[in-house]
């Protein structure tokens, strides 16, 4: 009965050593990684980067494709939601994923899936919580300091996506492909990239 005991403690134990080695080894390496990216960029948390179609052996994306920009961001939801706003092309294939520290992507949605090219979300905790407004339809067409006061007033209105992330801190990644691959096209989508305004509601 003792090396029942004994042998169930040691898988216990391994268990656990086992899950903490993850966990902590996951936050160290997205630690890292951050830090590097966000000095080589001369940006903070919270603010986008964009990488407008890297060559193929470009550091700045991982395995990056030259047909795609890239927008990403190093989010801290700790003082509240984040609000992103902007156009997005309507004849292009895009997308907006989303990342835990530990590389877990919660959240993904295409073009397609979003079904208008006006990007209009809002990524908050349960720490921050937020309630749907049947009564304001808003989108990124209305002037988005509006939108900003609702969230701020604790309201998500119609048409804004609201988005839960399982912890404070994470990865936001935005892909756009050039179809056409001229230089008109690239030079559109980067002049969009650059517009997209991301800002903390602090409450």
């Amino acid at each position: 009965m003792s090396s029942l005991k004994y042998i169930l403690a040691v898988v216990l134990l391994s268990f656990f050593f086992h899950k903490m080695t993850i966990k902590y080894t996951s936050d160290f390496i997205y630690s890292k990684v951050k830090s590097k990216m966000l000095a080589q960029s001369n940006i903070l948390e919270n603010e986008l980067r964009i990488t407008p179609f890297p060559a193929e052996d470009s550091r700045a994306v991982v395995m990056p494709n030259p047909d795609f920009a890239y927008v990403s961001m190093f989010y801290d939801l700790d003082k509240g939601p984040i609000y992103i706003s902007g156009l997005m092309p309507d004849s292009t294939y895009w997308s907006v994923a989303l990342y835990e520290a530990n590389t877990n992507n919660y959240f993904v949605k295409n073009d397609q899936q979003f079904d208008t090219n006006e990007l209009d979300v809002i990524i908050t905790t349960q720490k921050h919580p937020l309630t749907k407004d049947s009564r304001h339809l808003v989108g990124t067409l209305v002037p988005s300091y509006y939108n900003f006061h609702l969230i701020k007033e604790g309201l998500v209105p119609i048409g804004t996506e609201l988005i839960k992330s399982p912890n404070e801190k994470g990865f936001l990644l935005i892909r756009v492909l050039s179809t056409k691959k001229s230089k008109q096209e690239k030079d559109e989508i980067v002049k969009l990239m650059e517009a997209l305004q991301v800002r903390q509601v602090i409450r």
